[in-house]
């Protein structure tokens, strides 16, 4: 063995110590089944904001397109997000819709914003609905269903009948939150 080779041995020991000792963040950012693999290697940061109650949450991609060449997703178009650390499986942190892209620069810059379910649209539809003996949960798991939507609700609240409570041109987000604040929960 040479001493270049010596060197370089032991330098290669070094840098996997210290890749053992130090997570790197990893991430993947899909569309359907397609990974985006020209935008995630194009990524500078990646934040996400898990908001509380029925406000959406929401995650920013900025780009690097200093040479003009980013495919962008369209408006509207969902993406799946995936976080983690290199070298372990990412988790699957949600699935998110173009909201916003924005332009910075130079040198260019796009910020992609996307939020957790479309509350541009549907969930703020005001409807007439009459709910008869059922539980909170079911309520609340009825709502969510509607949307596509995991319901979380805490075992306190999940069991409590409602004899009759009448949604009355009003949005599935403002009968929730009001039946939250009848019931002394956080919406």
């Amino acid at each position: 063995m040479t001493p270049t080779d010596a060197i370089t041995l032991k330098i290669n020991s070094y840098m996997d110590t210290l890749n053992d000792a130090v997570k790197v963040p990893d991430f993947s950012i899909t569309v359907g089944e397609d990974e985006l693999d020209d935008l995630n290697k194009r990524v500078m940061s990646l934040s996400m904001t898990d908001n509380r109650g029925f406000e959406a949450d929401q995650v920013v991609i900025s780009v690097d397109d200093t040479d003009g060449e980013v495919q962008l997703p369209k408006r509207g178009t969902k993406l799946a997000v995936l976080m983690g650390w290199k070298g372990e499986a990412l988790i699957y942190k949600g699935l998110y819709i173009v909201d916003e892209i924005s332009h910075e620069g130079p040198p260019d810059r796009l910020d992609i914003t996307a939020s957790s379910a479309d509350f541009r649209a549907e969930f703020n539809v005001k409807r007439e609905v009459s709910w008869h003996d059922v539980t909170v949960g079911r309520v609340v798991s009825a709502i969510a269903h509607r949307y596509g939507l995991k319901a979380q609700i805490s075992e306190m609240l999940m069991d409590i009948e409602i004899d009759h409570a009448d949604q009355t041109q009003e949005s599935d987000m403002s009968f929730l939150t009001r039946m939250a604040d009848m019931l002394g929960a956080v919406a």
